[in-house]
């Protein structure tokens, strides 16, 4: 029957990394409308998708302090993307984050946590 063999149902699609879907200025990933836009750290090729509640704050002073930037032990608006320093998806031309987001080149890491 396939089951435990890991073979894969009919109701699975393996996504198609050949063809990942297009960034569009109105993603969620792409627009601040919704605080879901990931910061960059070019430096290391890295983009990080936050979460509220997941230690978001310490990511962010993590990410400051990584930087060399004196904000990370303050009690300001560390989360105001006008104001911290960091860099975000959004302020790379649509093609640039395209590529950033698809490349091998690239790590895209995001923490989650069980609500319980």
């Amino acid at each position: 029957s396939g089951q435990g063999s890991g073979a894969l149902n009919s109701s699975h699609v393996m996504p198609d990394i050949e063809n990942p879907p297009a960034l569009t200025p109105n993603d969620l990933i792409y627009n601040f409308a919704r605080h879901t836009v990931p910061i960059v750290i070019e430096e290391y090729n890295l983009i990080f998708f936050m979460v509220a509640k997941v230690a978001s704050s310490e990511w962010t002073r993590f990410f400051l302090r990584l930087d060399g930037n004196s904000k990370w032990c303050s009690k300001g608006r560390i989360h105001d993307h006008k104001q911290n320093g960091l860099r975000y998806l959004t302020q790379y031309p649509l093609e640039k984050a395209q590529e950033m987001m698809t490349s091998p080149k690239w790590t895209r890491a995001i923490f989650v946590r069980n609500p319980k």
